[in-house]
């Protein structure tokens, strides 16, 4: 029987989103487990999803685990979705200063109407 074996080689470059879980003792893709949804067309998501990846001997290839869920419409959108929370986790504003903001623009507004009234 011949064991293939992950390696740090296998989680770098284009296959960063992926992590291993001491808990699990598995692979998992960290976009999708954060913001896939549960099910793509009625078939429940599962492997490197919901549960990890423990079947290393076709990681990365044309056909690999790793490659093929790359290519994936889910796994596209996750990464999507987890871009955009990132770029809003990072805004140099933080909400109140978002709602006061809104509310000055929103005063601005009707002071302009009153203006046009008069």
């Amino acid at each position: 029987m011949c064991r293939k074996y992950l390696g740090p080689q296998h989680l770098a470059d284009r296959y960063s989103v992926f992590s291993y879980s001491l808990s699990q003792q598995g692979v998992f893709c960290k976009p999708c487990v954060l913001f896939a949804p549960d099910s793509v067309r009625d078939v429940k998501l599962d492997r490197l999803v919901k549960s990890p990846l423990k079947d290393y001997s076709h990681l990365t290839g044309n056909n690999g685990y790793l490659t093929y869920h790359l290519r994936t419409e889910f796994h596209e959108d996750s990464v999507t979705k987890a871009s955009a929370f990132v770029k809003s986790f990072h805004k140099q504003s933080d909400v109140a200063q978002q709602l006061n903001a809104a509310a000055a623009a929103e005063i601005n507004k009707n002071r302009q109407a009153l203006r046009v009234c008069e």
